[in-house]
């Protein structure tokens, strides 16, 4: 992040109306903060949100969750899942309804943030010493500021990605030329704003900045560049606005070396998160 994008988060401020947590969301995190909480006390609340409760069954059957026998209620999905995880799904699933139009640029939107989910969950996993499904929600929500901009102004956020497409430069710079500021400032402001754990808030705020690590608070580091990488990764196939596929050479990537990963190691987990993304694309549909 640049000196000019932290000094930008007060304008980004007063420019958005950022949003408060969705209904549902808010109670379950509210459930969480209490002692008597528990599976059958978060499934109650969840059932509230049918779109949510069928998410949250199916993200526990699915293939990074699945088991020999199916979770069949929704109380088994949230033991399964755990309670943490499952808390941070309703938040994460139900950033989906930010959105003010579902065309064809948001679910392009969309689909990335679940495919640097699931790459950050791959990378988690391969570290061994990350959460992964705090990984998977720090890349579902990695993006989140480009909604907000979006519903903010919906014509000149087109209008910078047609020009990110053509320039052949990234989407971040030309948000900086079009707003003052980019989607980080604002994705950061809102998980903040909503109270999310630390590590989250600094993965959106981070995620493009993986070789000013040591400006990140040093917990918050393996989280920062495993959303880093996974963005990345996400690129590297297609799975991005735009679907242009870039080219991920560990050897200058700076989250690859942080991380500890050759050009085997990223290849090979770039193959798995298209693999996995297109097994369970219509888990988070």
């Amino acid at each position: 992040m640049t000196t000019s994008a932290l000094s930008a988060a007060d304008l980004a401020a007063k420019s958005l109306d950022l949003p408060v947590v969705p209904v549902v969301a808010q109670k379950v995190m509210d459930e969480m903060t209490r002692v008597s909480c528990s599976a059958e006390s978060l499934s109650a609340i969840i059932r509230g949100d049918q779109a949510l409760m069928g998410r949250i069954l199916r993200i526990a059957n699915s293939a990074f969750y699945r088991r020999p026998i199916p979770a069949k209620t929704l109380e088994q999905a949230v033991v399964r899942l755990g309670l943490g995880l499952v808390r941070d799904l309703a938040i994460s699933l139900s950033t989906q309804s930010l959105f003010k139009k579902f065309g064809p640029l948001e679910t392009q939107m969309w689909e990335h943030s679940i495919a640097v989910g699931t790459a950050a969950q791959l990378i988690a996993r391969e570290t061994g010493n990350l959460d992964s499904g705090e990984a998977f929600v720090a890349g579902m929500l990695h993006d989140t500021g480009k909604v907000l901009l979006n519903n903010h102004a919906p014509e000149a956020y087109a209008n910078a990605v047609a020009r990110a497409q053509d320039e052949g430069r990234s989407l971040y710079a030309i948000e900086r030329e079009e707003f003052g500021f980019d989607h980080t400032v604002v994705g950061g402001l809102m998980l903040k704003k909503w109270e999310l754990p630390e590590e989250i808030v600094n993965a959106a705020v981070w995620h493009h900045s993986a070789d000013e690590l040591d400006m990140v608070p040093a917990h918050s580091r393996p989280i920062v560049a495993a959303v880093a990488l996974g963005n990345d990764l996400a690129h590297s196939v297609g799975l991005t606005v735009g679907g242009v596929k870039t080219k991920l050479d560990a050897e200058s990537n700076a989250a690859a070396i942080t991380l500890g990963f050759d050009q085997a190691k990223v290849d090979a987990l770039s193959e798995e998160t298209l693999e996995l993304f297109k097994e369970n694309r219509g888990v988070f549909s």
